[in-house]
């Protein structure tokens, strides 16, 4: 089974005359909202109390703004606001749209413009209508590069969010969500009265193989019995991804209960709280000790304190990110078991530009090194999968299409996957989002890969 999309790299958003990435022109004018000229018309007239009134129905209404375009039903006109409150320089948006990008060059296509001498900064893009994604503000921007920047997280610690969106990934100061009048639902991921929660313990969880310690948290599902079973197992990196931004325990308990897949008992494996990203990266990066761990160390452990099967064809292996790379090779090492993989936005570059700069700027002091080394690691697990005997092992790939923010991208990298694993007979589920890199759009996915990785004909079995 193979999922197909067209294999053509289209952009998330599209500005009017803009210039190709890499150009030394400036980018040409955005579109321009409806909503906007009206009020720049309105303005030039004289008729100052317009702007009042065009706050007035935007606090009313949410930002950003969200138009149609005639003769165009596949995308919208979508317009992001801020409103000054005193002198400022300029106002940048990092978006979703660029995958939270804020590189050289997509820098300038994102800042605001603003309304003549008025208190209204805007830009437009024309965005796919099915498009989800995040975003936040970055007032009086530093304007450098993140090829350049040398302290990006006490930037981005000034980013904010959107104080005329009430719409949030997560909590009230989590970034803002956008999400188009086409987007798919996301049904399952919200608590629902009436279902029972599964219980969840978290223990510290020491590793002789890899010399460090994290946290293991099991899931069990509602009505758990020791001596039943046995259960289906799935075991996730990322563990803390799972059980916040993807919030898998309620999806589970939603899909149990709605008969849709059978009980499982989940391992969520955290990252160590010491030395990150570095080690997250080394060890969620094809790594063989980490494979060993799981399969030596991590797994022995819960089929001693749960009743969980031994089959690998009960068994899935995956995770988000780099932790989706690690789930397809340790399934890749591991065949025996672990029957099914579920990579969520997989990173598949293996090792990226920005990954060299920020965690050992000695190894790449400059970009061109930098993309030499990253297109060095670039295919290692295709490689893999191409030189090795079909294994009785099937996947779950998901991706967003604004995943595209430099090349080889994680788009690029999922569908050459996606070929390669077809191309030698596996089964595969693979599916495109209009979103990024986050949890906005992976806890929309994880359900689908739920369905298609455990056994539903046993959906309903005790």
């Amino acid at each position: 089974m193979a999922l197909f999309l067209a294999s053509c790299v289209c952009p998330p958003y599209q500005l009017h005359g803009a210039v190709s990435a890499g150009s030394s022109q400036p980018p040409s004018s955005p579109p321009r909202s409806p909503r906007i000229a009206q009020l720049e018309r309105s303005l030039r007239s004289g008729d100052k109390r317009n702007l009042q009134r065009f706050w007035a129905d935007i606090q009313k209404q949410g930002s950003p703004l969200i138009e149609p375009i005639p003769s165009d039903a596949d995308h919208y006109l979508v317009t992001f606001l801020w409103r000054a409150e005193g002198p400022i320089r300029n106002v940048l948006l990092v978006s979703g749209l660029s995958n939270e990008s804020y590189g050289r060059d997509v820098l300038h296509e994102n800042l605001l413009i603003r309304l003549t001498t008025t208190d209204v900064w805007y830009r437009s893009y024309r965005v796919r209508s099915d498009a989800r994604f995040t975003y936040s503000f970055s007032v009086n921007d530093s304007l450098v590069p993140s090829e350049e920047e040398r302290a990006p997280s006490a930037r981005e610690a000034k980013f904010q969010s959107d104080p005329l969106n009430r719409r949030h990934v997560g909590g009230p100061t989590s970034d803002s969500l956008a999400e188009l009048p086409g987007a798919p639902p996301q049904e399952w991921f919200l608590p629902r009265d009436g279902v029972s929660k599964g219980d969840l313990k978290t223990i510290r969880f020491p590793s002789k193989l890899l010399n460090n310690e994290r946290q293991l948290t099991i899931y069990t599902p509602p009505g758990y019995d020791p001596a039943g079973g046995p259960y289906h197992l799935l075991v996730l990196m990322d563990g803390e991804a799972y059980t916040s931004g993807i919030p898998a325990p309620i999806i589970l308990d939603n899909l149990r209960a709605a008969g849709k897949i059978p009980p499982v008992v989940v391992a969520f494996v955290g990252n160590v709280a010491g030395g990150q990203p570095a080690t997250r990266t080394l060890e969620l990066s094809c790594y063989s000790p980490f494979g060993n761990f799981l399969v030596e160390e991590v797994l022995p452990w819960i089929r001693e304190h749960y009743r969980v099967t031994s089959l690998p064809t009960e068994t899935i292996v995956g995770g988000v990110s780099r932790g989706g790379t690690a789930a397809v090779c340790a399934a890749l090492e591991h065949p025996e078991k672990f029957g099914n993989v579920l990579a969520q936005s997989g990173f598949f570059v293996y090792k990226d530009r920005n990954w060299f700069k920020n965690a050992d700027p000695a190894s790449a002091p400059d970009l061109e090194s930098q993309v030499e080394m990253g297109w060095d690691h670039y295919g290692i697990v295709m490689q893999r999968v191409a030189s090795m005997p079909k294994l009785p092992l099937q996947f779950y790939l998901d991706v967003g299409k604004f995943e595209n923010d430099f090349h080889p991208s994680p788009l690029t990298a999922n569908r050459h996957l996606r070929d390669v694993l077809v191309a030698k007979g596996y089964v595969v589920k693979y599916q495109e989002f209009a979103g990024h890199h986050s949890s906005a759009n992976w806890r929309g996915t994880f359900p689908d890969a739920l369905l298609f990785l455990l056994n539903k004909s046993n959906a309903n079995d005790e």
